[in-house]
């Protein structure tokens, strides 16, 4: 098992990095060479192909892009080193495309990896000889990777360097050492650090197997000398700052090439009492599972960093097992009440732990502290408000002043908006862990998550859990639509954002694929949810399918009963759903999703729909091939939305298949024997429709359920600390760059 890569966003913020001359001519040279092998003109004839190129299986390149064959019998041996050592750009069927990054390096030295071990490594199972800037890359990078940690101790942060050189840099930056402050203890701390060996898991992947060595191939690793025999007797400096700039100093220092780790001794810890808590024997923990605990868990620590799995692979468990290894008091916080309350299911369903043991902070209920305890909350609960309830202020105190032993983040793509990022800072934990399915925001500020919580740990590959059964196999389908004529005259004719949206939604043609879907697959049995952002839609179709609708403003009685009623009838097979439905709806019984709407071109939302059906089926169903559609209106932005949604599922290895006007091939009897047909066949309500649509009653209902709905932090992040839009940079490139490998797409966007 290995570290995890992180994403350091391909070098382009290189420029705010203090790095010497020599490092940013090397990142030059790697945009330089993605930017020509964008358009086609890299050459690669320079590279000396080894004699014994046939059994390796990476093409190592010198623009740090690495390619693996996954027909080669060294597949899973390379997949578990690249996956420690590099970020995966791409993972279709045959050839996976992976990069070296700053921030995958640094992954992978946080848990252990060391330099020379994973030049070895790479150069073992390269075809080709590895360049001179390659290795220098490697070197410079990690030579100040791992040497900085941030730790807690007596409910305060201290900066730990590995020795005083590297102590008195940090200093040299003028606003960490604004940061710092004295206390009690003395201002340079010395202490003895314990020796210990890494988990004997992690370092498996730097293994060489004899098989891939060349009998006369060079050891191009540096000769060990007497420093590497005094690391175990190494001596530690630390000086204290200021807890509430934390965060600060973690971004500042990684700025300077001197990125923190985060660990946590947790068996060493006697001043936080321990949590009574046991995994059941019944809990089953799957192999890859196992495989994201031992990148977290290494030489008696706690590593804090990101953990990304599919939606259905088991994330919550990963997190419940993390809390049970530490066993100290622990805060979960979600995106939702209604995850909230999954998490509180899960904790007892797997674990021993008394109920009156686990503390809710959510939407009116606010219980108070015991010691230890799991708090699980939102987000949104740990934000300080300008209105605050006096109950819920005093338990925001308590859980300020209080050490806790692990921080779990569902839903982690969240914590970059600019309010949630005081989560991280309000709570002192030893430990972070983020758990996702989706590590991408359209923002680009994914990148931030490196020193609000820490490196990538683990990040699974979706078509191998699919190929091994963990995940149900999906077919994924675009059904393109033509705009009904009157509909799409009005589409031209206005100018207004909002009102080309719903009409380009309530497409008659669409809504007639959606008729057909529905009712060729409720004929199968199958269990349907269909999802649209806007509300106006919701309505008609509620009026049109006489279907349950549940949005924003939905009673969480009524919520309950209709899932309740979804997962266990045999009658009640069709939901619609808003964007309430992305996250935090347990229906592993869905065997279909229909996208009618969803929001532009957020690539995180489709990877989030498609994992409402990524469940594999039990029981009768076991086996069932999902389905899961995507409806567009031709000729509409929709085109450029849908392919830009799709882009980080095709690069998990999804595949799209198209499919045009599903409809036309029908006869009239077969067209009025389809539930809802009859009434899109009348021409004077579909006038009706397209009067309502333009109508301000439609812009109305979407605007107030924008309002209800929290969960869009993308759309507060778009904000600058004053509530200015943020600024926009413009990139000249190419046009030959927005095709290829890369899975980057023209998109037009429109700012409000």
């Amino acid at each position: 098992m290995a570290p995890r890569y992180a994403r350091d966003d391909d070098y382009e913020d290189a420029e705010n990095a203090d790095v010497d001359f020599d490092d940013e001519v090397e990142l030059d040279m790697a945009d330089e060479y993605d930017e020509d092998f964008a358009s086609g003109e890299i050459d690669f004839s320079m590279l000396h192909l080894k004699t014994n190129h046939a059994n390796k299986p990476l093409w190592v390149c010198p623009n740090f892009h690495i390619y693996l064959d996954v027909s080669s019998k060294y597949y899973e041996q390379a997949t578990d080193f690249l996956t420690a050592i590099a970020e995966p750009l791409s993972r279709p069927q045959f050839i996976h495309e992976y990069r070296i990054t700053d921030s995958s390096l640094y992954g992978a030295v946080s848990v252990g990896l060391d330099t020379e071990g994973i030049i070895r490594k790479l150069d073992s199972l390269s075809k080709v000889t590895l360049t001179e800037d390659m290795l220098r890359h490697i070197r410079s990078k990690t030579a100040t990777f791992g040497k900085v940690k941030l730790v807690l101790r007596n409910c305060h942060y201290r900066v730990e360097a590995k020795n005083e050189s590297i102590k008195n840099r940090l200093l040299q930056i003028r606003e960490i050492d604004e940061y710092r402050i004295s206390d009690d203890e003395q201002d340079m701390d010395i202490e003895e650090e314990p020796e210990y060996e890494e988990n004997e898991k992690n370092l498996d992947v730097l293994n060489c197997d004899p098989e891939l060595m060349s009998d006369g191939e060079e050891d191009i690793t540096a000769k060990e000398d007497d420093e590497d025999d005094l690391e175990k007797r190494r001596v530690l400096v630390s000086f204290r700052i200021r807890d509430n700039e934390a965060t600060k100093v973690k971004q500042i220092s990684k700025e300077h090439q001197y990125p923190m780790i985060e660990e946590y001794d947790f068996h060493s810890d006697t001043r936080n009492r321990n949590l009574r808590i046991h995994l059941l024997p019944s809990t089953h923990v799957r192999p890859y599972q196992e495989r994201c605990l031992n990148k977290m868990f290494g030489n008696g620590r706690a590593r804090s960093g990101l953990i990304v799995l599919p939606c259905g692979a088991g994330k919550t468990l990963v997190g419940i097992t993390a809390c049970a290894t530490i066993k100290k008091s622990c805060i979960v916080v979600c995106n939702s009440n209604l995850s909230a309350a999954q998490w509180k299911d899960s904790f007892l369903a797997f674990c021993d732990v008394k109920e009156e043991q686990i503390r809710m902070m959510v939407k009116n209920t606010t219980d108070t502290l015991t010691n230890p305890c799991i708090l699980i909350t939102t987000y949104y609960q740990l934000v300080r408000g300008k209105k605050i309830r006096k109950e819920r202020e005093a338990l925001l105190n308590e859980i300020a002043k209080r050490e806790w032993g692990l921080l779990v983040l569902d839903e982690v793509h969240v914590c970059p908006a600019l309010s949630f990022q005081t989560v991280v800072t309000t709570v002192k934990a030893h430990c972070k862990l983020g758990l996702t399915a989706t590590l991408v925001r359209e923002d680009g500020k994914i990148a931030d998550l490196d020193y609000l919580i820490g490196p990538k740990l683990y990040e699974a590959n979706w078509m191998d859990l699919t190929n091994k059964g963990y995940l149900s196999p999906v077919k994924c389908l675009e059904v393109w639509c033509d705009m009904q004529s009157d509909f799409y005259r009005t589409y031209l004719n206005t100018s207004e954002y909002n009102k080309q949206k719903l009409l380009a939604v309530m497409n008659p043609e669409k809504l007639r694929a959606l008729a057909f879907l529905l009712d060729l697959h409720a004929k199968r049995g199958d269990k349907i949810l269909v999802f649209c952002d806007s509300i106006y839609p919701l309505t008609k179709f509620k009026e049109i399918f006489g279907y349950p609708v549940l949005d924003g403003s939905t009673a969480e009685s009524q919520r309950k009963r209709v899932l309740a009623e979804f997962r266990q009838s045999t009658t009640q097979n069709i939901v619609f759903l808003s964007k309430i439905g992305d996250t935090s709806i347990d229906l592993p019984e869905a065997t279909v999703l229909i996208q009618v709407q969803g929001q532009e071109g957020s690539r995180r939302q489709e990877a989030q729909r498609l994992g409402r059906i990524l469940r594999p089926k039990m029981g009768l169903c076991a086996g069932t091939q999902a389905f899961f559609y995507t409806l567009v209106s031709r000729d509409t932005k929709e085109v450029g939305n849908a392919l830009n949604r799709q882009r980080y599922l095709m690069a998990q290895g999804y595949t799209y298949k198209v499919l045009v006007n599903i409809t036309k091939g029908l006869n009239r009897k077969e067209m009025e024997s389809i539930p809802g047909m009859k009434y899109l066949n009348d021409s004077e309500r579909l006038k009706y429709i397209l009067t309502e649509t333009l109508s301000e009653k439609a812009q109305e209902m979407d605007r107030k359920e924008r309002q209800k709905m929290k969960e869009d932090v993308e759309e507060k992040t778009a904000r600058g600390r004053k509530g200015k839009m943020a600024s926009l940079t413009k990139k000249i490139k190419e046009a030959s760059t927005f095709s290829g490998s890369t899975l980057a797409t023209y998109s037009e966007k429109r700012t409000r």
